[in-house]
């Protein structure tokens, strides 16, 4: 995975508007004094959120002052709300993933996001969304396992590819297969 420092060397390439981490695992969830097994638990940047206001369906995406680490809060997909929260409103519930307790603040539509598009969700309960660093600080995973990088508007988009498959080849020694961009 990448770390911290890397992903500010990949936001300080010239073309580079904004570099979003994203990781995810699945685990459960605790709601209604019931546990349920195979939740997607995904922890997001809140510049990925700022730049995709329009998969927030219902209530709202995180601020920036909860993206600390230690404000916990949550974004809930349409499937976690049917099946976790029985389809009532999902704003202002408390959920229990992993241990912590999240208030719900916002309904998202289902993830288009290459973490949502990998991931098998046939046999899930589910998306929760955390911000990223309560990610990090919960599950004790501080490397980035995927990330979107955005480029400003008239960036040389071939210029800034090349810098950042640089970048990556020095982070991962190299190795071959470390990395894809897309």
């Amino acid at each position: 995975g990448l770390s911290d420092h890397d992903l500010e060397n990949l936001s300080k390439i010239d073309g580079v508007d904004a570099v979003c981490p994203s990781n995810s695992i699945t685990t459960y969830a605790v709601a209604n004094a019931e546990i349920y097994k195979h939740v997607n638990l995904g922890g997001e940047d809140f510049s990925y959120f700022q730049r995709n206001k329009n998969q927030i369906q219902q209530g709202r995406t995180f601020l920036e002052s909860e993206t600390d680490g230690y404000t916990d809060v949550c974004l809930v997909d349409r499937t976690f709300a049917a099946k976790v929260l029985s389809g009532r409103n999902p704003i202002g519930a408390t959920v229990t993933i992993n241990g912590y307790q999240f208030q719900v603040i916002g309904l998202y539509s289902d993830s288009d996001s290459l973490t949502g598009q990998m991931t098998d969700t046939s046999s899930s309960n589910g998306w929760v969304m955390i911000p990223y660093k309560n990610f990090q600080r919960m599950t004790g995973n501080y490397n980035t396992t995927y990330l979107t990088v955005y480029l400003k508007e008239d960036a040389n988009q071939n210029m800034a590819e090349h810098e950042i498959r640089a970048l990556l080849n020095n982070a991962f020694n190299d190795a071959d297969n470390s990395f894809s961009i897309i």
